[in-house]
């Protein structure tokens, strides 16, 4: 059989992607012609198929030593770069292929497919536009083009490059499921569930469309549907660290904080999330108490990434707690110089400065505080706790009452007011509210000492007396539990 008979046999296989029985001809005519270039860049392009990079490159090496000017083993060694992580070689090659085939829209898609990597979106964008200028039938170009819309933040232009890609093959999954994001992102959510399913018919082992469907559920309230697609998606593919991620943040909502947990361990050791996966970890170690957990979470996720103000402003809370209120200002200046406009940032810098004695600061804090978000009831709280230290009653009562208005079961807050009302000659005012903060909370022995106090000033005396005796034994309750507690 002539060698280029046998070259076609070879090339037959590899299309029916047979690869390991055309790779076994390409050996045969490679033997028999040791110096056909054509041999080795199909023996190539089928390792390339089964994923053995290294060896692809090597065929293609040995192409472009006896034709220098072949532009398709350029792109193909380039895309062997690029599924290695050489983008530099591949970038390089990708350049070279465009240089030798400027009329070819695969050299562009490959080197858009590149930019898609290094998450430069709007070169690749100009890379696929220029390949479906060539090729308006190229499927795979819309395909890619529309992922690219989507991490440039326009599903629309998005959604327009993915319908054609279907009108081309709707057998597409990855179109299905891009497209789904894309609906998801607009918050058309029968479209994305319906993008969703179909992708996950058309490929039922397609882990990412589980986790994408997963995640709507989750955002609409089917918990039990979205659990039973991350754990799909897990099976499929348990070192997809995402699925563990968006999972350990539905479990962490609905209360399952083990899990969530377990998780987020899973997680740290992504590149891609483990600054995030540190940062929420370090939200459920606080709220488990776990305060010397949840410190060394934040400082290992500001190490990862120092740019995100959540987290210093999370773990300005736990130095807050911990009375360390000069880290614990640095921590909050530091998310309010990275976002400017983080009222919980001013509010909690305002809330070290009233601990700390600071009322000035802590009141201007707190009013910008209340600008940047004028329906945080403990921004009102807190500055009315710091103009009752600098004297300022009336503003206090403001500032408690506008706090009532967003928060009307807080026990505490009435009676405060209500001792204010008391020293500014309100008694009715004054009666009215620890009356109320008992009601709420039968429990808060403060209540009562100021209603003593009230009731004395009234000249009820034997009432006061009453609420003292009582003021006395829940204090002493509170005690024995500390003790038992200790």
């Amino acid at each position: 059989m002539k060698v280029k008979a046998l070259l076609n046999q070879g090339v037959d296989k590899a299309q029916r992607r047979q690869y390991k029985s055309a790779i076994a001809i390409f050996d045969q005519v490679i033997e028999l012609q040791p110096d056909y270039a054509k041999a080795y860049y199909n023996r190539g392009c089928a390792r390339c198929d089964l994923g053995e990079y290294e060896t692809a490159i090597a065929d293609f090496d040995i192409v472009l030593r006896l034709n220098p000017v072949y532009p398709f083993a350029y792109m193909h060694r380039g895309n062997a770069y690029r599924h290695l992580g050489d983008l530099s070689a591949a970038k390089q090659d990708f350049d070279r292929s465009v240089e030798l085939a400027p009329d070819t829209a695969k050299c562009y898609s490959s080197r858009g497919l590149l930019y898609l990597d290094l998450e430069d979106y709007e070169s690749a964008l100009i890379e696929f536009d220029q390949a479906l200028a060539l090729n308006p039938n190229l499927q795979k170009g819309y395909l890619w083009r529309g992922f690219a819309w989507l991490r440039c933040h326009q599903p629309q232009l998005a959604i327009l490059d993915l319908d054609q890609a279907l009108a081309l093959n709707g057998t597409c999954a990855e179109a299905h499921n891009n497209r789904g994001l894309a609906h998801y992102a607009q918050a058309q959510y029968e479209a994305a569930q319906r993008d969703f399913d179909r992708a996950i018919e058309l490929d039922p082992n397609f882990a990412e469309a589980y986790n994408n469907r997963a995640n709507l559920q989750a955002d609409l309230g089917a918990i039990y549907g979205a659990m039973a697609d991350y754990r799909r998606a897990i099976e499929i593919d348990p070192d997809l660290p995402v699925v563990y991620f968006n999972r350990a943040a539905v479990s962490s909502t609905i209360g399952d904080l083990k899990s969530a947990l377990e998780d987020y361990d899973k997680t740290i050791g992504f590149p891609f999330a483990a600054a995030a996966a540190h940062a929420q970890r370090g939200e459920i170690r606080a709220h488990l108490g776990d305060q010397a957990g949840a410190l060394s979470d934040y400082n290992d996720a500001l190490q990862l990434d120092p740019q995100q103000a959540s987290t210093y402003n999370y773990r300005g809370l736990i130095r807050r707690y911990a009375k360390n209120y000069p880290k614990a200002v640095e921590d909050f200046s530091k998310a309010i110089e990275l976002d400017p406009g983080y009222a919980a940032a001013y509010g909690n810098r305002g809330e070290v400065y009233l601990q700390s004695g600071n009322y000035a600061r802590a009141i201007a804090d707190l009013d910008q505080a209340i600008q940047l978000n004028p329906f945080s009831a403990d921004a009102y709280i807190h500055r009315g706790r710091a103009k009752t230290q600098l004297a300022d009653q009336a503003g206090a009562v403001s500032d408690y009452s506008r706090a009532l208005i967003l928060k009307p079961n807080d026990a505490e807050t009435y009676n405060n007011r209500g001792l204010l009302r008391f020293r500014l000659r309100d008694q009715n005012g004054a009666i009215a509210d620890v009356n109320q903060a008992i009601k709420l909370n039968p429990q808060l022995s403060e209540a009562y000492i100021n209603r003593s106090l009230i009731r004395f000033g009234l000249g009820d005396k034997v009432s006061a007396l009453r609420d003292l005796d009582r003021a006395t034994k829940l204090k002493h309750q509170d005690h024995r539990l500390t003790a038992a507690v200790a």
